[in-house]
């Protein structure tokens, strides 16, 4: 089960991002025989997104129907046809997530990634109609990418696309100008920047 990540991932950074023991020990519990990172019942323990919005994935109360818009999507329909989100955005998948990108702890992220892939796998079987043609991974701005060392996106789109056989590409986007980071902003911060 799923225990704090404070203490595994910022007291013992060389146990979380060790190459010897991401693949035998759970990442979230430390318990041996993580294939992949996070043991089984850690990737149960993971908030799924059961009930989201056909468009954004946004999470729906169960009353809703089956493929229901959510209100910001009735309002102001986005320009993208699907998401696929397979968690929600809470505890561990944010802790993991804020480690992997601000902390740099890998095994965190990739952990978090390899079920990500195998979720999209079992999306694109059930929906071969949804199989993109082209990863494109959202450019990061060079100096941001400086401070962080890698670029979150990049790495997806790779683990994606080497997995899932889908081209990527790097060259199609790129960011213009340094914007604040999202996190800390509020819904109307953020569609501003």
């Amino acid at each position: 089960m799923i225990k704090g990540l404070l203490s595994l991932s910022t007291q013992f950074t060389p146990k979380v991002n060790s190459a010897i023991d991401r693949h035998t020990l759970c990442v979230a519990c430390s318990v041996p025989s993580a294939a992949g990172g996070l043991c089984q019942a850690c990737r149960r323990d993971l908030p799924a997104n059961h009930h989201g919005c056909c468009r954004c994935a946004l999470p729906l109360p169960l009353s809703a129907p089956p493929d229901s818009l959510c209100g910001e999507c009735q309002a102001d329909l986005p320009p993208f046809s699907a998401t696929i989100a397979p968690w929600t955005y809470r505890f561990p998948v944010d802790q993991m997530i804020g480690r992997y990108k601000y902390h740099r702890q890998l095994s965190l992220g990739h952990a978090l990634i390899r079920c990500f892939v195998d979720h999209i796998d079992q999306e694109l079987a059930a929906r071969p109609e949804r199989r993109p043609h082209l990863l494109v991974p959202s450019p990061m701005h060079r100096s941001r990418q400086r401070r962080r060392g890698f670029n979150q996106a990049e790495d997806i789109a790779e683990k994606l696309s080497r997995r899932l056989g889908i081209p990527w590409s790097i060259t199609l986007a790129r960011r213009i100008r340094s914007a604040p980071s999202q996190s800390g902003l509020n819904r109307a911060q953020r569609q501003q920047n």
